[in-house]
């Protein structure tokens, strides 16, 4: 699972996770969930730096009106 699937799973768990703990009455660990996910899903979301003449070689997009 690569970053951006992780980023993606903690965001889904983040929705679904506290709601349900919320909605079962424990107020207080569904907002350190929420916060614990929030705070793993931005930090997991950050990939490597891609440098700019790496897209330079994915090629050129045909609708795009630069030269």
């Amino acid at each position: 699972m690569g970053s951006e699937e992780m980023a993606d799973f903690l965001f889904v768990g983040l929705i679904v996770l506290p709601a349900g703990l919320f909605a079962a009455g424990y107020l207080m660990v569904a907002f350190c969930v929420f916060f614990l996910l929030l705070i793993g899903g931005c930090l997991s979301g950050t990939g490597p730096w891609e440098p700019d003449n790496a897209r330079a070689e994915a090629g050129r997009d045909p609708d795009s009106e630069v030269p």
